[in-house]
């Protein structure tokens, strides 16, 4: 392959994004909808990487408790060998966690579209939500005590469809709030033209 053709095939690739950046990030994953189709045009935004560090907090205690119980039933009913098998379970499941919650942080992006908003995430199945302004009912934005440590919020849409419980984590407070106002305005635009 010759120089020229290099730098073509450069200039036409898709060049991985920062998160919050206003740009058409994908989290550097060619499976993210912003790689085609309908959200190709969408202004897609990341979450911040305060994400993990709340989602491996989250998990880490149940790891804690788990591996309290375990070593409570080791202790009283199994042999000595089994209390470092335990702690050896306990301890490459806070890896795996660590690692889950990086990725997912990772997929997490969301895009403010001309009728829609769209939530994208999961790791080992992508999902894709839309949610049309016209049915947004109720924004809110929750904090959890961990979410307050780590200084991020989550912004809760809800609609008339109970099925859906549409959110966008790892915001700063701020961002949160702006998303919240920005929802509800539209929210109103949109019920209001119906």
């Amino acid at each position: 392959m010759d120089d020229d053709s290099a730098g073509d095939a450069a200039s036409t690739a898709r060049p991985r994004m920062e998160p919050n950046t206003g740009s058409a990030w994908d989290g550097g994953l060619s499976s993210s909808p912003a790689a085609d189709g309908e959200f190709a045009q969408l202004e897609w935004r990341g979450v911040s990487q305060k994400l993990a560090w709340h989602r491996f907090v989250t998990i880490l205690a149940t790891l804690v408790a788990v591996g309290g119980v375990g070593v409570v039933v080791a202790i009283v009913w199994l042999p000595p060998a089994a209390l470092l098998v335990w702690g050896g379970v306990v301890l490459g499941a806070a890896v795996v966690a660590l690692a889950y919650s990086r990725a997912a942080a990772n997929r997490w992006c969301w895009a403010e579209g001309a009728t829609d908003l769209v939530i994208a995430y999961g790791v080992l199945v992508r999902q894709v939500v839309m949610v049309p302004y016209g049915r947004i009912q109720v924004v809110d934005v929750t904090v959890s005590p961990v979410e307050q440590w780590l200084g991020i919020a989550t912004v809760r849409v809800h609609t008339a469809a109970t099925t859906i419980d549409a959110c966008v984590c790892g915001l700063t407070e701020t961002e949160a709030t702006q998303l919240r106002t920005r929802l509800a305005n539209r929210s109103e635009t949109f019920t209001t033209g119906l």
